[in-house]
């Protein structure tokens, strides 16, 4: 990141703009762990394993976090390789009112603003990274290239269920409301959610970004830093 008038500007569109359709060619073979990395003979390309290949799938974005009973993992990549997809975007976490799992611990005490516990963002949830695994691997195992949110513009919008239900914003978590109005305001201006000088704001989302680095970082995965 750098700073232009006082909010972070992406210097690598690249990681930005979200590749759910990218010129490369896909082989077709079970994935193994590899390397995914620009095309030597052309780097606006991506290559695995050192070939070219296209990208191209759909998918549900809120699988991750989702519940295996509404996000069947084997039964949405099954979907998505059948119709010869092999790629899909998801994020890390989205909006804390359409399911219960998230990277952290729902311990209260007190309620967020879906009526939920409120997060513990001192506190992994195991259970939230074992699924996280287990939908790379599959995607693995699938021949399938994840695109994975790790943030996202939707989440920090004024609108109603979007910044009011994200675990950063106060009203939902026991630890701290960074600075931030809560409530339904708009968190998407540069002295709020984008405000690298908010240095307790910036530890956690550092802390994110190592722990899915730790958890998910074996798999060829395509890091989309920050969606829309």
């Amino acid at each position: 990141y750098s700073k232009s008038n006082g909010r972070p500007e992406m210097k690598n569109t690249f990681l930005k703009t979200i590749l759910i359709v990218s010129i490369i060619i896909y082989s077709g073979h079970t994935v193994t762990a590899a390397i995914l990395e620009p095309y030597s003979a052309n780097t606006r390309w991506l290559s695995y394993d050192g070939n070219p290949l296209v990208l191209s799938g759909n998918g549900l974005w809120i699988l991750i976090p989702g519940n295996e009973t509404d996000r069947n993992i084997v039964a949405h990549n099954t979907h998505c390789v059948n119709y010869g997809g092999n790629t899909n975007r998801t994020t890390i976490y989205s909006f804390c009112d359409d399911y219960t799992r998230g990277p952290w611990l729902r311990t209260g005490p007190g309620n967020s603003n879906d009526g939920g516990l409120k997060w513990n963002l001192d506190q992994w949830d195991p259970d939230y990274w074992t699924r996280a695994n287990t939908y790379m691997q599959d995607c693995l195992n699938r021949g399938i290239f994840p695109v994975l949110q790790v943030f996202g513009e939707p989440y920090i919008e004024g609108a109603a269920g979007r910044w009011e239900h994200n675990p950063f914003n106060g009203d939902n978590n026991i630890i701290s409301d960074f600075g931030i109005p809560t409530g339904q305001t708009y968190a998407d201006t540069a002295d709020r959610f984008y405000n690298l000088s908010n240095t307790l704001l910036v530890s956690y989302l550092e802390a994110l970004v190592t722990k899915a680095m730790d958890e998910l970082g074996q798999y060829p995965i395509i890091w989309d830093i920050g969606n829309e």
